[in-house]
């Protein structure tokens, strides 16, 4: 069953400051309410438990020298409860020195007061790429599969939030963990208390950019089908890739039309999406040819050979059948146009045979064939002669 981990950092402040400031933390659910005494909190993982009391488990991330004993004198009660180890702990802090090993020990300590399960980690400051692949290892081993994820970097160093956003990236993709909230308390002197803000919206930016990049690569819309919630894009793109462009239009045209009432209530839609609507302009075209013409080019341009011949070739054919003014959905019609373009076109024949040759994966006994495979530039490049040739 899936958990929810609350992921939070312990600093440390300037040995003049002492300890940690007691503020009140003003979520965005409490509009304009006055903070009340009793709200006020120095570490600010202890008032997210108290907003949401369902976390099944939190994770205390720390180094040697954090200011771990303020977890147990500042925003809880334990009266005489492991009161040596706990002296023992303000010892190492003063030091800078905090063992594992005694964290291990009160663990217990915490999870009753908090009452949910807790861990105390001891990390490293994470400056040296070494250390930082580190961080990701550790966060790694602490979260499970499905896990759900609430991040707070209100007390981390500086440069870690940059480090927990790529972990949550990675989470993501290959945990499937969901980051519910990515929380940071922004303390304000002159109002002296601190706006909570979810930074989880840049995670959101952040599957963006990887959606386009894969998009970019490929051609799958199927990526953008959960981001903006229309499952047409995944139709979309196995019709387009099992070469039924009449289907993949169609299903595009009706994917479009949702996309287009989601401009004005997304805003990161707003923002990326014409970049996700231009790569499948070619539905705009209005004969069957031009559509498999601009996926041929498109295609070429992914690298996804096989692919873009076949849309070539169905190109030529669907021009063949329209001048011949035959039913371009039928069968036998389009084979009948393939027979008489491998007999009047000799750039026809060219393609055809790139394309059996790169189908079956044989030796052709041809030498322009064999020169064509020999590498990828000059496959490109008789493509492209090619496609430019036969007027796609």
């Amino acid at each position: 069953m899936a958990k929810r981990v609350l992921i939070t950092f312990l600093g440390r402040v300037p040995k003049a400051e002492g300890q940690y400031r007691t503020t009140c933390y003003k979520w965005p659910t409490d509009n304009d309410k006055p903070c009340q005494p009793i709200q006020k909190v120095a570490f600010f993982g202890l008032d997210i438990l108290r907003r949401m009391p369902e976390i099944d488990r939190v994770v205390v991330l720390g180094t040697p020298g954090s200011m771990w004993d303020h977890l147990f004198e500042l925003d809880v009660s334990l009266a005489d409860k492991e009161e040596d180890l706990r002296l023992k702990l303000v010892d190492q802090v003063e030091r800078q020195n905090v063992s594992q090993s005694l964290l291990d020990q009160l663990q217990p300590v915490l999870a009753q007061a908090w009452g949910c399960q807790v861990r105390l980690e001891i990390i490293s400051s994470a400056l040296t790429a070494q250390e930082q692949l580190g961080l990701f290892s550790e966060l790694n081993n602490q979260v499970n599969a499905d896990d759900r994820l609430i991040l707070d970097i209100t007390h981390s160093f500086r440069h870690l939030p940059m480090i927990m956003l790529l972990v949550a990236m990675q989470l993501k993709q290959l945990k499937g963990v969901q980051v519910d909230k990515v929380l940071y308390g922004m303390y304000d002197p002159d109002s002296q208390f601190a706006q909570v803000v979810d930074l989880k919206g840049l995670l959101d930016i952040a599957d963006w950019m990887q959606a386009l990049v894969t998009f970019k690569k490929d051609g799958d819309y199927g990526v953008f089908a959960d981001l903006v919630d229309v499952p047409l894009l995944k139709e979309a793109a196995f019709f387009e890739r099992t070469t039924n462009p009449v289907k993949a239009r169609e299903t595009l045209r009706g994917a479009r039309a949702q996309l287009e009432e989601k401009r004005s209530t997304d805003p990161i839609w707003h923002y990326f999406g014409p970049d996700m609507l231009a790569g499948f302009a070619w539905i705009d075209q209005q004969a069957r040819h031009r559509w498999e013409a601009d996926l041929a080019w498109r295609y070429l341009d992914r690298k996804d050979y096989l692919r873009s011949i076949l849309y070539a070739l169905e190109s030529c054919i669907s021009r063949e059948v329209s001048q011949l003014k035959r039913d371009h959905h039928d069968f036998a019609e389009r084979q009948h146009a393939h027979d008489l373009l491998r007999e009047k076109s000799q750039d026809y024949r060219k393609l055809n045979n790139l394309r059996n040759s790169m189908a079956h994966g044989t030796q052709t006994p041809r030498n322009d064939m064999k020169k064509t495979l020999k590498n990828e530039q000059a496959l490109v490049d008789q493509l492209k002669r090619l496609y430019t040739s036969l007027n796609l």
